[in-house]
């Protein structure tokens, strides 16, 4: 604020009501104006920058309870589901390969259950996971799959977001078709400081699909 007038009480009444950042007295030099100046532009840059981070702050924060309210809504009562699990298992008796079946389903939705406040699960959690599913998958669809796990890395070293390695297999497995005459392939790897999913591209034409999971996964990393 710079200013001839020489009513006090009204010019401080204007720096209280108009945040002025600073009043210089008559008479200024140039030195100090420049300097005032360049401090009044680097304040409001800073005020700026922090307001948008305040509010890509709360985007974020929102959107984080976002996923956490869609995980939790995607989850069924586990004791009821671990009961119904107990009670398959007493039905099929002796039948090995069913009950491996149901263990293997078990334990993907104990995992799934298991509390996680990050939200972040180590390499070696998810293979273990994702081999699970994989047993699952290659039961029900026998030579039409194959998928090769190749994670040939320290698996506790690296973390990612829970159940997100899941994601791109069942993906693949989804859109594309998986035939004797064209079985699909999966390969699982780690390429320098990625982890790669990949498979042969041979879409189906139709696909029930609501294209959340992948938005999901880029909200939550």
């Amino acid at each position: 604020m710079v200013t001839g007038f020489a009513a006090m009480e009204a010019v401080a009444d204007t720096l209280s009501k108009g945040q002025i950042f600073y009043f210089i007295n008559k008479s200024w030099s140039f030195i100090e104006m420049n300097l005032t100046l360049k401090r009044a532009l680097y304040t409001y840059q800073l005020s700026t920058s922090n307001k948008k981070l305040k509010a890509l702050t709360e985007q974020q924060a929102r959107e984080n309870l976002e996923v956490q309210l869609n995980l939790l809504q995607c989850q069924v009562n586990p004791h009821f589901l671990f009961n119904c699990f107990n009670n398959i298992s007493a039905m099929v008796g002796d039948n090995i390969p069913a009950l491996n079946f149901v263990k293997n389903l078990a334990d993907m939705y104990r995992f799934t259950f298991k509390e996680n406040n990050n939200y972040l699960s180590t390499l070696l959690e998810e293979k273990q996971f994702i081999d699970r599913y994989i047993y699952i998958q290659q039961e029900r669809f026998g030579d039409s799959l194959i998928i090769d796990n190749l994670m040939a890395v320290d698996l506790e070293s690296y973390k990612i977001p829970k159940s997100s390695l899941l994601l791109l297999v069942e993906n693949a497995i989804k859109h594309n078709v998986s035939t004797k005459e064209r079985p699909l392939r999966i390969s699982i790897q780690v390429i320098e400081d990625y982890l790669v999913v990949l498979n042969n591209y041979q879409p189906k034409k139709f696909v029930n699909s609501t294209g959340f999971g992948q938005k999901n996964l880029i909200k939550r990393y």
